[in-house]
């Protein structure tokens, strides 16, 4: 679903669907925009896609921070979840080395634990927390 085109058309299925999460690409050019979570039934949480997979270019935690924060200022920030795009898995053509993967993921936990800080109250207890 990488796209507001994408949530309309399913949208009225996600209504009453019962699921907890949907995953949405916001890192990769042309995919996402952080305004699409508001198209969002309001019982169904976010992964936001702040990690790009598809290039060797590791992305700044602070880039991936602004993804977050602009969901964030948009939808509850308990229901978002920071993942890569497309769940990690890239193309055939260039799969990640273990060192750029590792990367990859640990400026995005550098970047939830900055969003955590900054939208303490908000956050989820960690009790709730999925893990």
């Amino acid at each position: 679903m990488p796209s507001a085109t994408g949530i309309r058309i399913f949208r009225p299925r996600l209504k009453d669907a019962r699921i907890d999460r949907v995953n949405i690409e916001f890192a990769y050019h042309g995919t996402g925009v952080p305004e699409d979570l508001k198209l969002l039934p309001e019982h169904i949480g976010v992964g936001m896609g702040v990690v790009d997979v598809r290039g060797e270019r590791i992305q700044t935690v602070e880039e991936m921070e602004t993804l977050g924060a602009a969901g964030a200022q948009l939808i509850a920030p308990a229901r978002i979840a920071l993942n890569p795009d497309c769940g990690f898995a890239p193309d055939s053509g260039e799969p990640p080395t273990i060192d750029e993967a590792f990367e990859k993921l640990s400026r995005m936990c550098q970047a939830a634990q900055r969003l955590r800080a900054r939208f303490p109250e908000k956050a989820a207890p960690r009790s709730q927390r999925k893990r």
